[in-house]
């Protein structure tokens, strides 16, 4: 949201952001200043993002902060209130906003609908995968009532789950195009790049054993993993697997350093497991990034931009990936294709067709 939020500021929107004191920094950190109404953040905030389940736990706290913060329950008088995500501390704060009439009409931005735990435990904890299923479900009751921006390929799984497809609204996603045009290769270059959590949910210890089949006709191919790490044995991983010289941990990047990183790369490798878009491969394919990526269905919009591989085939992503970086003209194809889709998925855009879509529901 902090892209729509920047454009429609431009215009002259008014925006309040419901956050915490982390959020509040963000928000900063990437040039919003708008009023904002500040849940606090729970004690030992850090410690416990770093907790195995620290991540559900500061979400039932700040459940429970919200109920206690007096300015959200005095809200009045806005057009429209959206929560942006279906994430159950959003849902309880739209809800809570809802049950006081603080608006004309409630929106849900939902950008990925998690899979059923049978599904999700196979790259996941279970418990991870039945916590987020629970609160998914939970969360869907909140928002039943409400209208739902949500991606295409999201609809029918919506729809099975109870939703009326009359209250669902289809959204795309967007680039900082001027951000992409004014950012340029880094000093170090590297075969194939990765952008993402360091996880087996995004697919980076797929990746290190496809790599390791890789370098084994072609030693001296280079891969970069550019992300958060996430407490998984990563770098234990790489040094088991004796890449240490074929791998670089570049840690986590933003902006122009991202995107100067993915124009120093032949190839971008994403093996993600489940996604609900895939903004990282629009990013990849603004610089002109061929992708290999598993057959989610999210990916049916980027058409022949990408590779697909069928989920956690690793013999087949290996071949995939080496064709790719040996084949220039391939390459080059598929460049080509990569940078003309990428050039119609602009932020601004974006932004105003949302607008609309908001201004339609506050006149009905």
């Amino acid at each position: 949201m902090i892209e729509m939020i920047l454009n429609w500021q431009r215009i002259g929107v008014g925006v309040t952001v419901i956050t915490t004191e982390t959020g509040k920094l963000f928000l900063k950190r990437e040039g919003i200043n708008c009023k904002t109404i500040m849940i606090s953040d729970p004690p030992f905030y850090q410690l416990l993002a770093r907790a195995k389940f620290g991540v559900t736990l500061i979400y039932v706290l700040r459940i429970f902060r919200a109920m206690m913060t007096p300015q959200i329950i005095s809200q009045r008088g806005y057009d429209a209130i959206c929560a942006t995500s279906h994430y159950l501390p959003d849902n309880f704060i739209l809800r809570l906003l809802k049950l006081f009439s603080a608006g004309k009409s409630y929106i849900v931005h939902l950008y990925h609908v998690f899979p059923l735990p049978s599904e999700a435990s196979k790259y996941q904890s279970k418990l991870v995968s039945l916590t987020n299923w629970v609160q998914q479900i939970i969360g869907f009751e909140l928002i039943r009532n409400c209208y739902v921006f949500t991606f295409e390929s999201q609809r029918k799984t919506l729809q099975n789950y109870g939703f009326d497809s009359a209250r669902i609204r289809s959204i795309g996603m967007g680039l900082n195009l001027d951000e992409v045009a004014s950012s340029f290769p880094l000093e170090e270059n590297f075969d194939a790049v990765f952008l993402g959590r360091l996880t087996q949910k995004k697919g980076v210890f797929d990746l290190l054993q496809a790599w390791k089949k890789v370098i084994k006709n072609f030693p001296s191919q280079t891969l970069c993993l550019a992300g958060q790490k996430s407490g998984e044995p990563v770098e234990e991983s790489i040094r088991t697997l004796g890449l240490e010289n074929n791998v670089t941990l570049y840690g986590v990047v933003s902006g122009r350093q991202k995107f100067g990183l993915l124009k120093s790369a032949q190839i971008f490798v994403f093996p993600s497991y489940e996604e609900g878009w895939g903004v990282v491969i629009s990013e990849a394919l603004s610089c002109g990034l061929p992708a290999v990526v598993y057959a989610l269905p999210a990916y049916n919009f980027f058409g022949n931009a990408v590779v697909r591989v069928p989920v956690g085939d690793i013999e087949l992503l290996a071949k995939e990936i080496s064709f790719l970086l040996f084949d220039k003209e391939k390459r080059s194809s598929m460049r080509k294709i990569a940078l003309t889709m990428s050039a119609n998925l602009d932020w601004r855009d974006e932004a105003d067709r949302e607008l609309h879509l908001i201004n339609d529901l506050t006149i009905e």
